[in-house]
C-alpha cells in the first residue's frame, strides 16, 4: 500500500491586523544604527538607554544621516519609507501609520477584534523589562496568557510582541527609560511634528511629536 505521508509542522509566523484587510509581521526587535548601517536588536526586548553614536535606538523623524545625529537639524522622511532595508535581512520593512497603530490598539475606531484585550503593560524578568505586550490575532484567552507572560522567554511561547519601555531622546540625552514608550508611525503633522505611539503603565495612545525628538523605531513587513 502507500506510505504514511510523512507530517510536516509549519508554526506559522504570528499576524497582528493593523486595518481592516492588512496583517503585517513585526520586526524581531527595535531599530537601531552602528554608525554606518540599520540593525535590528539582538532582542525584542533590547534598547540603547544612553546616547551611544555607534548604538543609536531613538530616532528623529527624519532622513537617515540626519536622524541619527545628537543635533536638532530635521528634514527627510526616513519612516514614511515603504521599502525600509536593514543590514543582514533580505526583506523590507515600513512603520506603521498612525492609523494602523490605532487599529492595532484599539485607541480608535475602527479598531482590532478585541484590541484592548489583547495588550497590556507588563514588568518581565521580575521587572528587568518593562513595556507593552501584543499578543497575535486569534490569541484565545488573552488575559489568561497575558497573566502567563511574566518572562521574556514566554514571549515566543506565545507569538507575543514586546515594545520595551524605551523612553526618548533630547540631542543626547536619553529619558524615561523603563517608564515610558514612545514609537514613531509613518504619520507626519504638518511640517514640524509627526505622530507616533506613547504608552506606560496605565495606558496606550497615539499623539504627536516634534520632529526632533528621538523615538524608538519598531518596522513591520506583510504577513506571510
Amino acid at each position: 500500500g502507500m506510505k504514511d505521508a510523512v507530517k510536516v509542522t509549519v508554526t506559522p509566523k504570528p499576524k497582528f491586523s493593523v486595518g481592516e484587510n492588512t496583517t503585517v509581521e513585526f520586526a524581531p526587535g527595535n531599530l537601531y544604527w552602528d554608525g554606518s548601517a540599520f540593525h535590528f536588536e539582538a532582542n525584542q526586548w533590547s534598547s540603547a538607554d544612553t546616547w551611544n553614536s555607534s548604538h543609536v535606538s531613538h530616532f528623529k523623524w527624519s532622513d537617515a544621516a540626519i536622524a541619527v545625529t545628537s543635533n536638532y537639524n530635521c528634514s527627510g522622511d526616513l519612516f514614511c519609507a515603504n521599502n525600509f532595508t536593514v543590514a543582514g535581512d533580505s526583506h523590507t520593512w515600513r512603520t506603521l501609520s498612525k492609523a494602523e497603530w490605532d487599529y492595532l490598539l484599539g485607541t480608535a475606531y475602527p479598531r482590532r477584534a478585541n484590541a484592548s484585550s489583547l495588550r497590556a503593560w507588563k514588568e518581565l524578568d521580575g521587572g528587568t523589562h518593562k513595556g507593552l505586550v501584543i499578543l497575535p490575532d486569534g490569541t484565545e484567552n488573552p488575559s489568561t496568557v497575558l497573566g502567563n507572560i511574566t518572562s521574556t522567554e514566554a514571549l515566543a511561547t506565545h507569538g507575543a510582541v514586546f515594545l520595551p519601555a524605551a523612553g526618548r531622546r533630547f540631542g543626547t540625552g536619553v529619558n524615561d527609560v523603563g517608564s515610558y514608550g514612545y514609537y514613531w508611525s509613518s504619520t507626519p503633522d504638518g511640517s514640524s511634528s509627526a505622530y507616533g505611539v506613547h504608552f506606560y503603565s496605565e495606558d496606550a495612545n497615539t499623539n504627536r511629536y516634534d520632529v526632533y525628538i528621538g523615538n524608538a523605531v519598531r518596522l513591520v513587513r506583510s504577513a506571510s
